[in-house]
């Protein structure tokens, strides 16, 4: 029944997103979950969550799912993230949701080569030849795309370490100025693996003012326990074109 229930899950992820609500009656029920048992400790409320879980008089949880699949450029509200308490980490000292990003610019978490994870803010810009800043992860980024021309940056905005997991991120800074497109504002956007310290780099992202936090379907059942309500900043992802489906 689990292999069952996983593959309607990655179904529902391929489809629209409105359809979460159905996505997270399936995480919960992989967990062991139903309407008389609501518990939704996890390995997330080691880092202190502190959520509200919306439960309506039939006992469903209520779930009111944001759609950031939008092809065209909008201005929309912006999301207010109520699940953390603020604590900006940035080197700037602005909110992610308030840093003016330009076409070819996402923001995503990592793990740095000093032990942390860090927020990076990755670039893609318009080049005669392949640049490659820091220059630590240019032979990673040449053995990737040694025949395109572009200037890419990564800059730490947390510390001071570096990162490799920037595989997704590229994809998306490359589609974003291919499409002349900015993404909305407090887009994070993880790496194509699972992480074993997901809870860590989810709270850091959300404490900085992330309203939206892309993964990879891989992650899925660490967060099958977490509070639904933390289900609404979450968006998952079966492959690079569905998570570019979404964002753009």
């Amino acid at each position: 029944m689990i292999e069952e229930d996983m593959a309607r899950l990655i179904e529902l992820n391929e489809k629209i997103v409105s359809q979460n609500d159905e996505i997270i009656r399936l995480l919960l029920k992989l967990s062991g979950e139903d309407k008389q048992n609501k518990d939704t400790g996890s390995s997330l409320d080691k880092v202190n969550l502190g959520f509200d879980v919306d439960v309506d008089e039939d006992g469903e949880v209520v779930v009111h799912p944001v759609s950031s699949n939008v092809k065209s450029k909008k201005t929309v509200a912006k999301k207010e993230n109520t699940l953390f308490d603020t604590n900006i980490s940035t080197k700037s000292g602005e909110s992610l949701s308030d840093l003016n990003l330009d076409a070819g610019e996402v923001l995503f978490v990592g793990n740095s080569d000093d032990g942390s994870a860090d927020i990076y803010k990755l670039s893609v810009k318009s080049s005669d030849e392949l640049k490659v800043f820091p220059k630590e992860i240019e032979e990673d980024i040449r053995n990737k795309i040694s025949d395109y021309n572009c200037e890419i940056t990564v800059d730490n905005l947390t510390g001071s370490g570096i990162t490799t997991q920037y595989n997704i991120p590229l994809i998306a800074a490359n589609e974003s100025l291919v499409q002349n497109a900015i993404l909305d504002a407090g887009t994070v956007i993880l790496d194509d693996e699972s992480f074993d310290n997901l809870s860590d780099i989810i709270k850091l992202a959300m404490e900085n003012g992330a309203g939206k936090v892309h993964l990879s379907l891989k992650n899925a059942m660490a967060v099958i326990n977490a509070p639904p309500k933390l289900l609404e900043y979450l968006e998952f992802y079966r492959n690079y074109e569905q998570m570019l489906d979404k964002i753009f």
